[in-house]
């Protein structure tokens, strides 16, 4: 079987009436669970196997509190889990429930790219893998979790006799039982084939605890090695300073989008109370105008009133939608302007460089696609009230009237 590390990270584990946190690692469809880092013997508190009868149940959200129960063993072991960020618990969730039934939930709050990747990632595990799962075995008893007992071990390992190993009992709880030590030079590495980890040659990264890997020195000197982590922290230091300067791009962007989205709030203010303020004031002076000659000329100018009036008040009207909808345009900018803006105030709180990286880098393309703040419209036009016309008009009624006469 090909091994697929999908997913690492920290929850916080119910025990009894309190929380405490975990290291979790899922690889294949087993989850490895550590006290600590680093991923050694000493800090391995079991393992969970994933399989079709796997339940993922999310629990109602609170502030920083995003909780969800695990049921797996045929659903007979039950244990709660939570995270501080919701970004976290649907990551593990979209794994979970991806290898268990094969389909990666279509509601995950995430950003596109990494559903997307999540996807892939479990597409190609069963594509590799086969369409059906495989039946997972107990590192301790050896049996497919399908004959295991309720209180039978939820989280398993190498018999330790001064570490625990996390065990389930009827009621779904996480209890402490210590095992016998087992001797051996060897470290630890994480293997789901056997439903958790094993001890193997210090050196080797194969099942046999003799081969000794192609990478392996043979009289490597002292001075090699420390030029080589010389080398190694070289690098880190490169790819932290990297992501110092996108945390301070971060902060820029956001301080110029704070500037953009106070100028767009502006802007709407200034259409708001001058624009309308103005389109209606020019539009009711030109109707008194109308009014004030239509009074000259009662006896026919009453149509001609009506006509002109209308045509101002339409070309208002026509006028106010063009400006509502330069409203309601500046409106979606100002939302996804401020959208992004919370985006990243958000991943700046986000304490791992790498999902940091991640999801900032979409953003981050998300701001690139950002239109422009809309200038501001022209003044409204409003149709231009001759006295010339409608005296015209008024004259050539009344000769027409009086031919008819």
């Amino acid at each position: 079987m090909k091994e697929y590390r999908f997913h690492e990270g920290c929850l916080e584990h119910k025990w009894q009436s309190s929380y405490r946190r975990l290291w979790m690692v899922m690889k294949n469809n087993v989850i490895f669970i550590f006290r600590d880092r680093p991923f050694i013997p000493e800090n391995h508190e079991g393992t969970l196997t994933i399989d079709p009868t796997t339940k993922f149940e999310v629990r109602p959200e609170k502030a920083n509190n995003y909780k969800f129960i695990l049921y797996t063993g045929n659903r007979r072991r039950i244990n709660t889990f939570k995270s501080d960020k919701k970004s976290e618990r649907d990551l593990w969730r979209g794994y979970i429930v991806g290898v268990a039934r094969q389909k990666v939930p279509d509601d995950l709050d995430l950003p596109r790219d990494i559903i997307n990747k999540i996807k892939q990632d479990v597409a190609n595990y069963h594509l590799l893998n086969g369409s059906e799962p495989p039946i997972q075995f107990d590192a301790v008893s050896q049996k497919s979790n399908t004959e295991n007992s309720p209180r039978q071990s939820l989280i398993s390992a190498r018999s330790n006799p001064n570490r625990k190993s996390v065990l389930s009992d009827d009621s779904g709880v996480i209890s402490h039982r210590s095992n016998s030590r087992s001797s051996g030079s060897g470290s630890l590495t994480i293997d789901g084939v056997g439903g958790g980890p094993v001890m193997r040659h210090k050196f080797s990264n194969h099942q046999d605890d003799t081969v000794t890997p192609s990478w392996f020195f043979e009289a490597c000197t002292r001075e090699k090695a420390e030029s080589y982590l010389a080398i190694a922290a070289e690098r880190k230091y490169e790819i932290t300073e990297i992501v110092v300067k996108e945390r301070e791009k971060a902060k820029e962007n956001i301080e110029e989008l704070k500037l953009k989205i106070d100028a767009i709030s502006t802007l709407q203010e200034k259409v708001k109370t001058t624009h309308f303020e103005q389109l209606h004031s020019k539009s009711k002076q030109c109707i008194e105008h109308i009014e004030s000659v239509s009074k000259d000329l009662q006896f026919c100018i009453e149509s001609k009133r009506s006509i002109k009036a209308t045509e101002v008040e339409d070309n208002e009207k026509n006028e106010q939608e063009n400006l509502k909808a330069f409203v309601d345009t500046t409106d979606s900018v100002h939302k996804q302007y401020t959208k992004i803006l919370s985006e990243l105030e958000n991943v700046l709180l986000e304490k791992h460089d790498v999902t940091f990286y991640i999801s900032y880098r979409s953003i981050d393309s998300d701001i690139q696609t950002l239109v422009n703040i809309p200038e501001e419209p022209e003044e409204a036009q409003v149709p231009t009230f001759k006295d010339g016309f409608l005296y015209q008009e008024v004259k050539d009624y009344m000769e027409s009237k009086i031919g008819y006469r």
